[in-house]
């Protein structure tokens, strides 16, 4: 089975006071077992995207989500902004998420083809 990894804080513990004693947090590896839920319920956190098989990015700043992160990264590679190392991993990035979902258009794509419809 493939290594996963938490994209979101899971609550693992509590003690008798309903006190949050034990986390499972955005980076850490996480297994059905960790987690104590069912195939189920694993296959959805999967599905929805609170465990992945890609590592949480390490330099996401506290106040910003994974995909304001991004997007800015996205933005800032656009505008030239980024080293060549920089560059390279977030070009990965697009080129796996175009790989794992070939079949979606983006709206990029999806505003060209009205502008060929409506034309």
């Amino acid at each position: 089975m493939a290594k996963h990894y938490a994209w979101t804080t899971f609550v693992t513990g509590r003690n008798d006071y309903g006190q949050v004693t034990e986390t499972i947090k955005p980076g850490d590896s996480v297994t059905q077992e960790k987690l104590g839920v069912s195939e189920e319920e694993y296959q959805e956190l999967l599905d929805v995207g609170a465990i992945r098989e890609e590592a949480y990015p390490k330099d996401i700043p506290n106040d910003m989500s994974p995909v304001e992160y991004y997007t800015a990264q996205d933005v800032a590679l656009e505008r030239g902004e980024l080293s060549d190392k920089e560059a390279e991993a977030v070009m990965k990035r697009q080129a796996k998420q175009v790989e794992e979902a070939p079949n979606e258009e983006t709206p990029v794509e999806e505003a060209k083809k009205a502008e060929v419809v409506s034309s």
